[in-house]
């Protein structure tokens, strides 16, 4: 609790009020969402390791902690840390995946035939351009021949220890 309250007056004297109806909560401890919140997943563990292996000699960033001060504080920050960049991940990833979609749909990288994963298509839209081909070749007496994949299971397949595993290293190559 010492160090909570050390850090907490760390925080409120380079806390800028202009714009925020926060400060009263933390100069005055409260605001603490985080105590009752869902227990992260995996990521608060990854938070106290990389706040436990900070280098200390580099400098302070623009939060003007030292790296020294969170790596003492590690197990007291690595839970309301990690709260907040589950957070911040889930409101990033979707403006990642409609930023890609634009660029896509700006570089016509998904060809007009692709109607899965596609905004405004879906794969049962495919079946009536699909059906159309079809029964123009017929109705033109060509032979015909149709093979149909069905992908939905394919992920079953996956080992997903395996998968898990390669997100994990992913995610610690993103964190170093």
């Amino acid at each position: 609790m010492e160090k909570a309250e050390v850090l907490n007056k760390f925080f409120a004297s380079v806390f800028s009020s202009k714009g925020s109806n926060h400060a009263g909560q933390v100069t005055q401890g409260k605001g603490r969402d985080w105590e009752n919140a869902e227990p992260p997943t995996e990521g608060e563990h990854q938070v106290r390791e990389y706040l436990r292996n900070m280098k200390v000699h580099k400098s302070m960033g623009p939060d003007e902690v030292h790296p020294l001060v969170l790596r003492e504080l590690a197990d007291e920050v690595a839970k309301p840390l990690s709260i907040i960049f589950e957070e911040v991940l889930a409101i990033m990833e979707q403006i990642l995946l409609e930023t890609m979609l634009r660029h896509m749909e700006n570089k016509e990288a998904i060809g007009d035939s692709q109607h899965g994963f596609t905004k405004g298509k879906l794969c049962l839209t495919n079946l009536v351009p699909f059906y159309d081909g079809v029964t123009t070749l017929v109705d033109k007496g060509r032979v015909t021949d149709a093979i149909y994949l069905d992908l939905c299971k394919v992920f079953d397949t996956v080992l997903h220890n395996i998968l898990i595993s390669k997100l994990e290293r992913w995610m610690d190559h993103l964190m170093d």
